[in-house]
């Protein structure tokens, strides 16, 4: 198995070696210009990130200031002891007491 491996060695270095150093050139410029597409790729992905974390931020700060308000609730009912009479009832409840809807 070692055999083996220093005989593919030996071939590479033969076939590198035969390589014109204009080769060389045209090998470089095509792995640049691979390696820049794939930098303009991972750009765009970087700036879709970047605008769903800024819009998941707003959301958040959104959030955080709606559950900062108190919520106001109105139950309005009859009172059968008075008989046309309304009765009232209010209360303040915040968000975080609120039952998820």
């Amino acid at each position: 198995m070692l055999w083996g491996c220093v005989g593919s060695m030996e071939i590479i270095r033969n076939v590198i070696g035969d390589i014109r150093p204009e080769y060389w050139v045209v090998l470089g410029a095509a792995l640049s210009i691979l390696w820049l597409l794939v930098a303009g790729f991972s750009l765009l992905y970087v700036r879709g990130s970047a605008k769903a974390s800024r819009e998941q931020k707003k959301q958040q700060g959104q959030a955080a200031k709606d559950a900062a308000q108190p919520m106001l609730w109105v139950d309005v009912r009859g009172d059968d002891g008075l008989g046309q009479a309304l009765m009232l009832l209010l209360w303040e409840l915040r968000a975080e007491h609120c039952p998820a809807t």
